[in-house]
């Protein structure tokens, strides 16, 4: 997995759903995204391991319904890893999710299927300049 150098906020896309996972991907690349799209959870994961801590995504938006390693379990790997752990994560999902559902995934944020992809993007922007504010010890 590469993400690709530029200026825009970064972001690994997690939907198995090739068509799904396009469609999204033009869709926050025309917002000034750079994308990158796997699909699945292990590739997401595997992508990971080989990046430079620098290199890492901003942000990571997958859907919690994913075949193998499903979102749940993706979640609980983000959170063992001590470079991963700080990346915000979104959930995609066509189910709602009670709070503390979210809570104990870790989400930053939940929207919900079908999406709106204006509101995505407004989310995702706001939570990769959220995590790119120094911060003050």
């Amino acid at each position: 997995m590469h993400v690709e150098d530029g200026n825009g906020p970064r972001v690994l896309l997690v939907e198995d759903s090739l068509d799904e996972g396009e469609l999204l991907q033009m869709a926050l690349t025309d917002q000034g995204f750079q994308v990158f799209h796997v699909v699945s959870a292990e590739e997401a994961l595997s992508g990971l391991a080989r990046l430079k801590r620098a290199d890492l995504p901003d942000v990571i938006v997958f859907d919690l319904r994913l075949p193998g390693m499903g979102g749940a379990e993706l979640c609980r790997a983000l959170s063992e890893h001590p470079w991963w752990q700080a990346i915000p994560r979104v959930l995609m999902t066509g189910k709602p999710l009670a709070p503390y559902e979210e809570s104990a995934l870790g989400a930053a944020e939940t929207f919900q299927k079908p999406l709106d992809v204006l509101a995505l993007g407004s989310g995702l922007r706001r939570l990769a300049e959220h995590r790119s504010l120094p911060t003050v010890a």
